[in-house]
């Protein structure tokens, strides 16, 4: 839940990394994230629960063929 305190960063601020705009909150992954720009971002990606800044996935060799 966004009320628990493990989504404040008390170092400070950071760009959210959907918006741009500062915010002292982190997702469940660290990411810094407005709590209305996730939930907005899990609405228009339902079943997806990956936000913008993951890494792609590794493409192995036999991906290449």
């Amino acid at each position: 839940m966004w009320r628990d305190a493990s989504h404040y960063d008390r170092r400070g601020e950071r760009p959210c990394v959907l918006c741009g705009h500062p915010t002292p909150l982190r997702s469940h992954r660290r990411e810094p994230a407005h709590k209305t720009c996730a939930e907005q971002w899990l609405t228009d990606h339902p079943g997806d629960d990956r936000f913008l800044s993951d890494p792609p996935a590794r493409r192995s060799a036999d991906d290449h063929a």
